[in-house]
């Protein structure tokens, strides 16, 4: 047994009498913790995904497409999860000397779960974008961060795929705590012009503000949830830097999941915005639009809530109808010879 498991972490000491395995809490362990809490976020996610699908907003094809790409990216993801715990912990069980040896999965798994964060990110930046010009620069540094979360991965993925055993791996995760310390200061930039903008566009009416309000309460708990994972996440391959600790790797698994449902519930969270405010004459079926931050003709009068009634044939207008009633009152003292000698007549119905 000592022979065989001579270089591995945690494995040189096992007795050989007693043929006993590592303790794998966690290890591989914490993998499988979070392989768990990833799979049922990842039914979370589908479960958006259909009800954004059932829901009818009348988005563009590139947005129904990229709704489509983000599971496609999530799924491969969940597949790696699944094949690198099922190959260490059922395939090779009770064979200690495998622990710490390479998998494909395990290669790619980091490199996975970046091109979901990634790809989720890109969606809070092209809301920035449309919010203005003058916001387009910080949405340019965010891309920066954005290929440089990319480019820690590929190349922790390429080491990884160059080493002997996952064991000399250790030495390189704080390749994985630069990817996830990008993304949290690209997180905190989008949402900080995200808030500023709509705490700028209160109009002071009731209907309006009450809209905004929820929706800045949901941008930062949406965020928060996504950044205090990704926090963890920089901070744990960290403080258990060559050790064989896994933790971060459940972490890892946990915010690509949260990532996935932040963006589709998003989508799908105009239809409750639509809610707050004052009615219309939409009724129940009242949307807000993904224009919800864009501005009207370019002005800077504040986002813009397409609100409208899906249709007959499950399309979303986005207009909103307004009618106007007004009632004029006329002074019982005053005389206007000329409106009956003109024929209007005296009674007006707005």
């Amino acid at each position: 047994m000592s022979g065989s498991t001579a270089g591995l972490p945690g494995l040189g000491s096992l007795p050989n009498a007693g043929g006993g395995v590592p303790s794998l809490d966690n290890t591989y362990g914490a993998v499988l913790l979070g392989t768990f809490f990833g799979l049922i976020l990842y039914g979370l996610a589908l479960h958006q995904a259909y009800r954004y699908s059932r829901l009818q907003f009348g988005d563009p094809l590139w947005t129904k497409a990229y709704v489509v790409l983000i599971l496609a990216l999530d799924t491969f993801h969940v597949i790696l999860c699944m094949h690198m715990t099922y190959y260490y912990l059922v395939d090779n069980y009770f064979k200690p000397q495998v622990l710490f040896t390479r998998v494909w999965s395990i290669d790619v798994l980091g490199l996975g779960a970046c091109m979901v964060i990634v790809a989720c990110q890109c969606f809070y930046a092209h809301r920035v974008w449309l919010v203005g010009r003058q916001f387009r620069p910080i949405v340019a540094i965010a891309a920066v961060f954005f290929l440089g979360e990319l480019a820690c991965c590929i190349y922790a993925t390429v080491q990884a795929s160059l080493l002997p055993n996952y064991a000399e791996f250790r030495q390189l995760t704080w390749l994985y705590s630069i990817a996830f310390g990008l993304v949290v200061v690209s997180d905190i930039l989008l949402t900080s012009v995200l808030i500023v903008v709509l705490r700028r566009s209160r109009t002071g009416f009731s209907g309006t503000d009450s809209r905004l309000d929820v929706l800045i309460a949901y941008t930062i708990s949406t965020g928060l949830l996504t950044d205090i994972f990704s926090l963890l996440s920089f901070i744990f391959p960290l403080v258990y830097l060559n050790t064989d600790s896994m933790v971060y790797i459940a972490l890892d698994i946990v915010v690509t999941k949260l990532y996935t449902n932040s963006v589709i519930g998003t989508l799908n969270f105009r239809k409750t915005l639509a809610a707050y405010g004052p009615s219309t004459s939409a009724g129940p079926n009242r949307e807000i639009g993904l224009s919800v931050l864009a501005r009207s003709g370019g002005s800077s009068s504040g986002p813009r809530f397409a609100t409208s009634e899906a249709n007959s044939g499950g399309t979303m207008p986005t207009v909103i109808d307004i009618k106007v009633t007004q009632e004029y009152v006329q002074d019982p003292t005053a005389s206007f010879p000329d409106i009956e000698s003109k024929g209007y007549g005296t009674d007006i119905n707005a």
